[in-house]
């Protein structure tokens, strides 16, 4: 941090820039679940050396703890060259962590995520610095990891967006916000509807129709999914018995399709919930 705020004050001076790129090494945990701590701190100790040999003299590496490190470029040209330049160094970086290691006996790979923020353009302090390039290493995870992102302010806007979201949702199912549609499955040689797919949205009083590529990930991850889940089968269950399950002039039997998350189905509960809701609706289970 000591050097970070001289970077940035020797920046400020010389009107330069410095780029702070802060990296975590992809699936490191399983090397210490697997071989233990050892072997993992002389992994760690390995891609330090790698590190080092990566960037110039004047440049910082550091630890920052766990699987985390950070790097410092500062005095870097205030020109629209210099990303070029961090790019380099980036994909430098890449190639050369991901390259074999022998430890102990073992022969080990693994590749890294990095974030990337330029002062001043991404921010005027070291908190705010830090904060961006942390941004810039999730999206470079999300992104499938084994990469870098430079951060931009759609990142920020989209992590404010992510937090209100999250802090809405928590409310959505009390105050009645969910809805399901029906899409209809058609049996086009005989024109017939024969099943319909569930297909939940959030009808928002101020922000609107939120389609549910931009819920349904963030209840995945918070864990919310479990009772919106248990709703959404409660209430499609009640729907398909309501429009032609249990009726005798349905015909052939008709069938309501519900999504399940990864995480329901692999909720311990999952099975004893599913049957209360099959008991509760009366409805037959071949629906």
């Amino acid at each position: 941090m000591d050097r970070l705020h001289q970077g940035i004050a020797q920046a400020s001076r010389n009107q330069s820039q410095l780029a702070l790129m802060l990296l975590d090494l992809d699936h490191f945990k399983s090397v210490n679940d697997t071989l233990g701590h050892p072997v993992g701190d002389l992994l760690l100790s390995q891609v330090a050396q790698r590190l080092k040999d990566c960037v110039r003299e004047g440049d910082t590496v550091a630890r920052l703890g766990g699987d985390e490190f950070v790097i410092l470029l500062p005095s870097l040209p205030a020109s629209s060259e210099t990303s070029i330049d961090v790019t380099i160094v980036a994909d430098k970086i890449r190639h050369t962590i991901s390259d074999n290691y022998s430890i102990e006996g073992h022969d080990l790979s693994i590749s890294t995520s990095i974030g990337i923020a330029f002062y001043p353009a991404d921010g005027e302090n070291a908190r705010t610095l830090f904060k961006h390039a942390d941004m810039a290493m999730y999206q470079a995870k999300g992104a499938g990891r084994d990469n870098y992102r430079f951060f931009s302010r759609v990142m920020n806007e989209a992590a404010i967006e992510r937090l209100e979201i999250e802090a809405e949702l928590r409310q959505a199912l009390s105050k009645n916000q969910l809805q399901l549609l029906f899409q209809p499955k058609v049996d086009i040689i005989h024109n017939r509807i024969v099943g319909a797919e569930a297909l939940l949205r959030w009808q928002h009083p101020k922000l609107g129709l939120i389609p549910p590529d931009k819920f349904i990930p963030i209840s995945e991850d918070t864990g919310q999914i479990i009772s919106i889940g248990h709703w959404v089968f409660e209430q499609a269950c009640q729907a398909a018995v309501e429009l032609w399950c249990n009726k005798k002039d349905c015909g052939e039997i008709q069938t309501m399709s519900v999504n399940v998350s990864p995480r329901q189905f692999r909720h311990p509960d999952f099975v004893a919930q599913v049957k209360s809701i099959l008991t509760a609706t009366a409805i037959d289970p071949n629906c």
